[in-house]
């Protein structure tokens, strides 16, 4: 099985050494380089082409959000993973609309980062369930004025529906898959539907539809 290739741009070196230490332990995970700002992450990703960015809410010279877009804008392969300890909803969403596929607390289980690695390489989405559950906030008490999510432009299905909630309550799609019974792949499938029938650019926005819609329940 071939290695998963990681960069790691953090601005604590022990931080660094830590994750990197982490990623020895695993068989299929390699870290290629490391580094502390924007530039010489971007240059490294550009030289070395890693499978994923496992990075921090901020660097030392930029705002993660900037290099993140800058692989996007480059159209380069590389995934993104932001670990930190803040789960501001804001910061969660401007990561995800920047192109992040992944946004994970710094106190989640070890295994729960190597699952978070393994799910965002295959380019799926992963988020915590603390996140999770500060996007359900975040949508429950800001104004409805704010909303600029449209309304529904095309009816969902029974099935999309019943991902929609339960993606909603933080599940990752393997526990989606479990919970409704359905192969993993089908669940890519109807999250792809959702996302396009409910126009938004991802799981966040789509969680934040749910709730403002009435398919979120406690």
């Amino acid at each position: 099985m071939p290695k998963i290739r990681i960069a790691l741009a953090f601005q604590s070196p022990i931080i660094r050494l830590g994750l990197k230490a982490l990623c020895e332990q695993y068989d299929d995970l390699e870290v290629i380089g490391e580094t502390e700002n924007k530039q010489a992450a971007l240059s490294l990703i550009e030289r070395k082409e890693p499978d994923l960015l496992l990075t921090g809410l901020v660097l030392q010279d930029n705002p993660s959000t900037e290099l993140i877009s800058s692989i996007k804008d480059k159209s380069l392969a590389t995934e993104s993973l932001i670990l930190s300890r803040y789960v501001s909803a804001l910061d969660v969403l401007a990561c995800l609309d920047a192109g992040a596929k992944g946004y994970i607390v710094d106190r989640e289980p070890i295994e729960k980062v190597v699952e978070a690695i393994h799910t965002v390489v295959k380019g799926e989405m992963c988020l915590s369930s603390e996140i999770t559950i500060n996007l359900v906030e975040y949508a429950l008490h800001r104004p409805a004025e704010d909303d600029k999510l449209s309304n529904l432009p095309e009816k969902l299905t029974s099935r999309e529906e019943k991902v929609l909630r339960v993606v909603a309550t933080g599940k990752t799609n393997a526990d989606v898959s479990t919970e409704l019974g359905i192969a993993e792949h089908t669940v890519r499938y109807h999250l792809r539907n959702v996302y396009q029938k409910l126009n938004v650019r991802h799981r966040g926005e789509a969680i934040l539809w749910a709730v403002r819609h009435g398919l979120w329940e406690d």
